[in-house]
């Protein structure tokens, strides 16, 4: 049986988080007009990626013709969050305005 072994921080609590992050393959989208959506395709294997945004957008997942509205899920500025890709491919919407939006595969 393969036994996974937890890594602990200083104070001796367990880290949560099961992937390390590839940030040699980070991608950005920049996102400036909430009425213009940009679609990323996530170049990573395992589907796993990290989000961060520098402000509020919306997120949608699937595939090529995946596109992002108001109506999909918010994504709080500052606030990274952990996702499972299923269809490869991420698509962002600003909800009040320019930003960024890094995405970081998670091996």
């Amino acid at each position: 049986m393969n036994k996974m072994r937890l890594l602990y921080d200083a104070n001796g609590f367990p880290i949560q988080g099961v992937f390390c992050p590839n940030s040699s393959l980070e991608q950005t989208v920049v996102f400036n007009n909430p009425f213009v959506p940009a679609t990323m395709r996530v170049a990573v294997r395992s589907g796993f990626v990290r989000v961060w945004s520098t402000a509020n957008c919306n997120l949608a997942f699937g595939d090529s013709s995946v596109v992002a509205t108001v109506a999909n899920m918010l994504l709080v500025a500052n606030t990274p969050e952990y996702f499972a890709v299923p269809g490869g491919y991420i698509a962002v919407i600003g909800t009040a305005g320019a930003g960024n939006l890094y995405i970081t595969p998670m091996n």
